[in-house]
């Protein structure tokens, strides 16, 4: 998920000349295309979207770049300072389980493990949620990891092609979690 409000110092992606559809949530919780309009060849870039159909981009709503890889792309940290200091908060304050946003891999779950043992958090239960395809593509070794996951079947319908069934995905989580006996949360 790319928030809109980035400035250019926030997002760093490399230019193609390929437009890359994406998808919005408006305020009705609708889907509606959006075509990258323009990236420019800078380090510090900002992305310029338009709509094409009557909804718009507002700034608090997450835009969905479907073919793109925002570790990679967008050279963005597993954990930036801020959620570093809410892994710390949450142990401080006695939580017993935190969910890990955008989760694409193991490596993620392993990440945040290792982030908590440093915060002496190690008894936190780490829950997963899924909502990108290569989190789906992965579904068994993050599943493998976590205490618990966590379907977000809007996001994740975003970032699936339309021949795909979001309801099929989510009850194929499910029997994998199930499998395996670990709890799973749907999140509308």
């Amino acid at each position: 998920m790319v928030k809109n409000d980035y400035d250019s110092e926030d997002l760093n992606i490399e230019s193609d000349d390929s437009d890359s559809l994406a998808g919005i949530q408006d305020s009705d919780d609708q889907s509606a295309p959006v075509k990258r309009e323009s990236i420019p060849e800078q380090e510090n870039m900002i992305v310029v979207c338009t709509t094409e159909s009557d909804n718009t981009i507002s700034p608090d709503h997450p835009v969905m770049f479907s073919n793109l890889d925002y570790r990679l792309d967008l050279k963005t940290e597993l954990f930036n300072e801020r959620e570093i200091q809410i892994i710390s908060n949450a142990v401080e304050l006695e939580a017993h389980t935190i969910c890990l946003s955008c989760v694409e891999s193991a490596f993620d779950v392993q990440e945040a493990r290792r982030l908590l043992k440093k915060a002496r958090g190690h008894h936190l239960q780490v829950y997963s949620k899924i909502q990108s395809l290569k989190g789906l593509v992965n579904i068994d070794e993050i599943i493998s990891e976590s205490d618990g996951i966590v379907i977000a079947r809007g996001y994740l319908g975003l970032s699936l092609e339309e021949d795909v069934d979001v309801v099929y995905m989510q009850r194929y989580i499910t029997k994998r979690c199930n499998t395996v006996g670990k709890p799973v949360y749907l999140q509308t």
